[in-house]
């Protein structure tokens, strides 16, 4: 199952206990015939220090935690701008 995200979405750690807000995607390399996308995600949580409060992730690695259970993923409803469902694999 290919799991799409986008602008808005939640991704939750499960093990470290942080939720993440999907902010900006964006190719890493920047090669139109071969993207590699990436996201700008904004962590939430009282254990993380500021430094550590935007990361980038490739979207094969998230897609990787989604299903192996480390993290779920909550697609937003872009016209409402509420939480639509949450997915674990």
């Amino acid at each position: 199952m290919i799991n799409t995200f986008n602008k808005g979405d939640l991704l939750i750690d499960l093990q470290a206990g942080e939720v993440g807000l999907l902010m900006h995607r964006y190719d890493i390399i920047k090669r139109p015939q071969n993207p590699v996308w990436a996201w700008e995600i904004l962590w939430c949580g009282y254990k993380l220090a500021d430094i550590f409060r935007i990361q980038a992730f490739t979207e094969s690695g998230m897609t990787n935690m989604v299903i192996s259970g480390r993290m779920e993923h909550c697609k937003a409803n872009d016209n409402l701008g509420v939480l639509i469902t949450c997915q674990k694999y």
